[in-house]
Protein backbone atom coordinates (compact mmCIF):
# COMPACT_ATOMS: atom_id res chain seq x y z
CA UNK A 1 0.00 0.00 0.00
CA UNK A 2 1.21 3.49 -0.85
CA UNK A 3 -0.05 6.87 0.15
CA UNK A 4 0.04 9.65 -2.39
CA UNK A 5 -0.61 13.34 -1.82
CA UNK A 6 -2.47 14.99 -4.65
CA UNK A 7 -3.52 18.56 -5.24
CA UNK A 8 -7.23 19.01 -4.52
CA UNK A 9 -8.15 19.79 -8.13
CA UNK A 10 -6.34 16.67 -9.37
CA UNK A 11 -8.01 14.50 -6.73
CA UNK A 12 -11.40 15.95 -7.73
CA UNK A 13 -10.66 15.16 -11.37
CA UNK A 14 -9.75 11.55 -10.47
CA UNK A 15 -12.89 11.18 -8.36
CA UNK A 16 -15.06 12.49 -11.21
CA UNK A 17 -13.41 10.07 -13.67
CA UNK A 18 -13.85 7.16 -11.25
CA UNK A 19 -17.52 7.97 -10.75
CA UNK A 20 -18.11 8.29 -14.52
CA UNK A 21 -16.41 4.92 -15.13
CA UNK A 22 -18.16 3.23 -12.19
CA UNK A 23 -14.87 2.53 -10.39
CA UNK A 24 -13.51 3.24 -6.97
CA UNK A 25 -10.88 5.96 -6.62
CA UNK A 26 -8.25 3.24 -6.02
CA UNK A 27 -9.32 1.35 -9.18
CA UNK A 28 -9.30 4.56 -11.21
CA UNK A 29 -5.74 5.37 -10.10
CA UNK A 30 -4.61 1.82 -10.99
CA UNK A 31 -6.41 2.02 -14.33
CA UNK A 32 -4.78 5.33 -15.20
CA UNK A 33 -1.31 4.14 -14.14
CA UNK A 34 -1.65 0.97 -16.24
CA UNK A 35 -2.85 3.05 -19.18
CA UNK A 36 0.21 5.28 -18.90
CA UNK A 37 2.51 2.24 -19.04
CA UNK A 38 0.63 0.83 -22.03
CA UNK A 39 0.95 4.19 -23.75
CA UNK A 40 4.71 4.23 -23.12
CA UNK A 41 5.01 0.69 -24.50
CA UNK A 42 3.04 1.63 -27.63
CA UNK A 43 5.18 4.72 -28.17
CA UNK A 44 8.37 2.69 -27.76
CA UNK A 45 7.07 0.13 -30.28
CA UNK A 46 6.10 2.92 -32.67
CA UNK A 47 9.62 4.35 -32.39
CA UNK A 48 11.12 0.91 -33.10
CA UNK A 49 8.79 0.46 -36.09
CA UNK A 50 9.73 3.90 -37.45
CA UNK A 51 13.41 3.11 -37.04
CA UNK A 52 12.99 -0.20 -38.88
CA UNK A 53 11.10 1.55 -41.67
CA UNK A 54 13.78 4.23 -41.96
CA UNK A 55 16.47 1.53 -42.08
CA UNK A 56 14.59 -0.27 -44.86
CA UNK A 57 14.16 2.95 -46.85
CA UNK A 58 17.83 3.81 -46.39
CA UNK A 59 18.84 0.33 -47.57
CA UNK A 60 16.60 0.71 -50.62
CA UNK A 61 18.21 4.07 -51.42
CA UNK A 62 21.67 2.52 -51.07
CA UNK A 63 20.76 -0.31 -53.46
CA UNK A 64 19.41 2.16 -56.02
CA UNK A 65 22.58 4.27 -55.70
CA UNK A 66 24.71 1.17 -56.31
CA UNK A 67 22.61 0.25 -59.38
CA UNK A 68 22.98 3.77 -60.73
CA UNK A 69 26.74 3.74 -60.16
CA UNK A 70 27.02 0.37 -61.93
CA UNK A 71 24.94 1.63 -64.87
CA UNK A 72 27.09 4.77 -65.12
CA UNK A 73 30.26 2.64 -65.02
CA UNK A 74 28.91 0.43 -67.84
CA UNK A 75 28.04 3.48 -69.95
CA UNK A 76 31.48 4.96 -69.27
CA UNK A 77 33.11 1.68 -70.38
CA UNK A 78 31.08 1.64 -73.60
CA UNK A 79 32.01 5.24 -74.38
CA UNK A 80 35.68 4.62 -73.61
CA UNK A 81 35.67 1.54 -75.88
CA UNK A 82 34.06 3.54 -78.70
CA UNK A 83 36.63 6.31 -78.31
CA UNK A 84 39.43 3.76 -78.30
CA UNK A 85 38.07 2.21 -81.53
CA UNK A 86 37.92 5.65 -83.14
CA UNK A 87 41.48 6.41 -82.07
CA UNK A 88 42.66 3.04 -83.40
CA UNK A 89 40.87 3.63 -86.72
CA UNK A 90 42.38 7.09 -86.95
CA UNK A 91 45.86 5.73 -86.21
CA UNK A 92 45.33 2.96 -88.77
CA UNK A 93 44.18 5.44 -91.42
CA UNK A 94 47.24 7.59 -90.68
CA UNK A 95 49.55 4.64 -91.17
CA UNK A 96 48.01 3.54 -94.48
CA UNK A 97 48.80 5.24 -97.73
CA UNK A 98 46.19 6.11 -100.34
CA UNK A 99 46.60 2.82 -102.22
CA UNK A 100 46.07 0.80 -99.04
CA UNK A 101 42.91 2.75 -98.26
CA UNK A 102 41.59 2.20 -101.77
CA UNK A 103 42.29 -1.52 -101.43
CA UNK A 104 40.38 -1.62 -98.12
CA UNK A 105 37.40 0.19 -99.67
CA UNK A 106 37.43 -2.15 -102.66
CA UNK A 107 37.45 -5.16 -100.32
CA UNK A 108 34.50 -3.76 -98.41
CA UNK A 109 32.58 -3.09 -101.61
CA UNK A 110 33.28 -6.61 -102.86
CA UNK A 111 32.11 -8.07 -99.54
CA UNK A 112 28.90 -6.05 -99.67
CA UNK A 113 28.26 -7.13 -103.26
CA UNK A 114 28.78 -10.79 -102.33
CA UNK A 115 26.36 -10.46 -99.42
CA UNK A 116 23.76 -8.78 -101.59
CA UNK A 117 24.18 -11.45 -104.28
CA UNK A 118 23.85 -14.28 -101.76
CA UNK A 119 20.68 -12.71 -100.35
CA UNK A 120 19.15 -12.44 -103.80
CA UNK A 121 19.95 -16.11 -104.50
CA UNK A 122 18.12 -17.31 -101.36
Amino acid sequence: MIHVRLPDDFKAQLEASAKAAGRSLNSEVQHRLRASYLYEEREAQRARDNEALNDALFAEDEIEAERLAAREAEERDVIEAAIERQVNLHELSQSLDTEDLLDLFRMQIDNMRRRNTSRKDT
